[in-house]
């Protein structure tokens, strides 16, 4: 051992001197007083918890560095704004999403007070032929045409078979299917109608109910009196929207909110 820390120590001078051999020249030249006297600023601008850290320290990432033009205040307002303007004027993709995650959670107690109907009967014989992978959509599809029977409203001028142009100015969902049976249990061509006039078409009834549902909030009507319970339980309950002036729910509405719920 004592050999070995003898060579070791014997390398260790020899290199000491090689190096200061080396550097001997470079005392005097320009530019490394130049690296010299710049390295010797940068140590005396750091701060003393700078100086003596011996890791580096891993930089939080800070909005002002991402997004140029902004600070953390324009950014936090601008969040706010973004969230106001989407609960005033919600997209039709946070609708769609909203009520499909909120109407899951009541799809189990929908069937309980909803009475025996040719409509709830077509329901429970699609579900009945379905596959497995296929209930999910049957259900959310079945409850949402379901869902005006619960309130005694009639679904029938906000969803109409065949070729007939719906009698309401209000929008409303034309199906092309065969029959209810068949858009409950796979998707079927519709377009949603308002004043007569085609807005737009969907691949299913539930993405036209949906679309329809919106278009109250795009063209600023008011819902019919007609299927009012069940749009105001849709807008309040399941999508969550709320706008200024709006009054408490009815009791009809708030006694099947704590039914379901």
């Amino acid at each position: 051992m004592i050999s070995v820390w003898n060579n070791q120590h014997t390398w260790h001078s020899q290199l000491k001197r090689k190096f200061k051999t080396e550097r001997a020249p470079l005392i005097n030249n320009e530019e490394v007083k130049r690296v010299k006297e710049k390295f010797r600023q940068a140590r005396s601008l750091k701060t003393p918890e700078e100086s003596t850290s011996t890791c580096p320290k891993r930089l939080k990432p800070s909005l002002e560095s991402c997004i140029v033009g902004e600070d953390a205040t324009s950014v936090e307002a601008h969040i706010k704004l973004c969230d106001e303007v989407d609960a005033m004027h919600p997209s039709p993709v946070n609708i769609c999403h909203r009520i499909s995650e909120n109407f899951t959670s009541i799809l189990p107690n929908m069937l309980k007070p909803v009475k025996d109907s040719p409509l709830k009967k077509l329901y429970m014989e699609a579900r009945e032929d379905a596959l497995a992978e296929d209930i999910k959509g049957i259900d959310f599809r079945g409850g949402l045409l379901l869902l005006p029977s619960i309130f005694k409203e009639k679904i029938e001028d906000f969803i109409i078979l065949g070729q007939n142009n719906p009698q309401t100015p209000y929008p409303a969902v034309q199906l092309k299917a065969q029959g209810l049976k068949y858009a409950l249990s796979r998707q079927c061509q519709s377009v949603v109608n308002v004043e007569g006039i085609e807005v737009c078409s969907c691949t299913s009834v539930d993405e036209a109910f949906i679309a329809a549902f919106c278009m109250y909030f795009v063209l600023n009507m008011a819902y019919p009196g007609y299927l009012k319970k069940t749009l105001t339980f849709l807008q309040r309950r399941i999508a969550n929207i709320t706008g200024d002036g709006d009054k408490s729910l009815p009791v009809t509405v708030t006694q099947i909110v704590n039914l379901l719920h």
